[in-house]
């Protein structure tokens, strides 16, 4: 079946993929970055962080809502930031889409559910204190990956995701997606490839590994810009039957009723 945002991506990040070739040292850059990211992609695993009020409300409704669907978001803008930022990242016409069709964003981190829980805690007052880890194998093939928050400082327009099967340096923050974005003031340091420096520079040097890439921010908490993490969008629905397991802070008898119900294992993570 096809995914509707995606309708018209493979073209769109080849095409500025191309762009970012003709640049002097971009292809040097990429050669380091590139097989790192296919690295860590293969070593990770997927997460989305929710609040735990939520928890039941979601297994309940037998799928994970999108922003526009939840009339909201955790950013700035809410969920007209991400019909915004979805239009930029993957080419969308919005005509098209309904707003079931809006990517579900979430986030690449180590296999040990403790250590992410706890490692990407600091995401918790923003995207929410659960984390529902979802199964790789049934969403790989339609989920894109970029380095760092697309959203923040408007990088949506610096940058295009990546497919996970063939990662392109191309997903971190550099040079606008179109040429009408050269009158934007860039985020950061975006309009050239600092950013793209940093991050191979730091794998060179073993600063970021696949054994604590997930800690990216505090890797480079003293480098502008933040990355944050590494972000992936899940492109069509994302059902119950997707999720593998699911970390709380507080675990509801209820909650825990009907994940046992759903096969689901869940556990409260406490300190």
């Amino acid at each position: 079946m096809a995914i509707a945002t995606l309708k018209n991506f493979d073209e769109y990040e080849k095409n500025y993929y191309s762009s970012l070739q003709a640049h002097p040292n971009y292809k040097t850059l990429a050669s380091i970055i590139e097989p790192f990211l296919k690295e860590i992609i293969e070593e990770g695993e997927f997460y989305v962080r929710v609040h735990t009020q939520t928890l039941k409300q979601i297994l309940l409704s037998g799928r994970l809502k999108n922003a526009l669907e939840a009339s909201g978001s955790a950013s700035f803008g809410g969920g007209k930031s991400r019909i915004n930022s979805t239009v930029h990242l993957f080419n969308c016409n919005t005509e098209e889409l309904k707003d079931s069709d809006y990517p579900r964003f979430g986030y690449l981190s180590c296999k040990d559910r403790r250590r992410n829980f706890f490692a990407t805690a600091d995401m918790g007052f923003q995207y929410g204190m659960s984390v529902i880890r979802l199964k790789k194998e049934k969403l790989f093939n339609r989920t894109t990956i970029s380095v760092g928050s697309t959203l923040d400082f408007g990088s949506y327009n610096f940058l295009v995701p990546s497919y996970l099967d063939n990662p392109k340096a191309s997903c971190i923050v550099s040079f606008p997606n179109h040429p009408l974005l050269n009158i934007i003031m860039a985020p950061q340091n975006a309009g050239s490839f600092k950013n793209l420096e940093i991050i191979a520079k730091g794998i060179i040097d073993k600063k970021i590994t696949a054994d604590n890439f997930f800690k990216i921010d505090d890797l480079f908490g003293d480098m502008v810009p933040q990355f944050k993490y590494f972000e992936l969008q899940f492109h069509g629905d994302i059902k119950t039957d997707d999720f593998e397991c699911i970390d709380t802070d507080e675990l509801d008898p209820d909650v825990e009723k009907i994940c046992n119900d759903l096969k689901i294992n869940i556990e409260e993570m406490a300190l």
